[in-house]
């Protein structure tokens, strides 16, 4: 899937790839807020891999993503449950 904005990547690609339940809600909030919860899933630990960005972080700072996955990655933490995620960087143009 691809997502051309932080809403879409959230609510649409990021769900979608973990499964989120219906009752997770469905804006960008409730997703967020679902990163932080994942009981649907359960495991070890996590790992995200956010790759082809460029679409939305043209229209989001990629910052604002990486808010969120912290914010999780932080809740996960204190639990003792690793989250990581990985966006990799579009490669400059020479």
């Amino acid at each position: 899937m691809t997502a051309t904005d932080l809403a879409a990547l959230l609510s649409d690609a990021i769900a979608d790839a973990l499964a989120f339940p219906d009752w997770a809600g469905g804006n960008v909030d409730a997703r967020a807020d679902g990163l932080g919860d994942l009981s649907w899933l359960p495991a070890p630990g996590w790992m995200l891999l956010i790759d082809h960005a460029g679409n939305w972080q043209d229209a989001a700072p990629a910052a604002t993503l990486i808010d969120v996955v912290d914010a999780a990655a932080g809740d996960w933490a204190t639990r003792g449950v690793p989250l990581w995620t990985l966006l990799p960087q579009p490669r400059a143009a020479c």
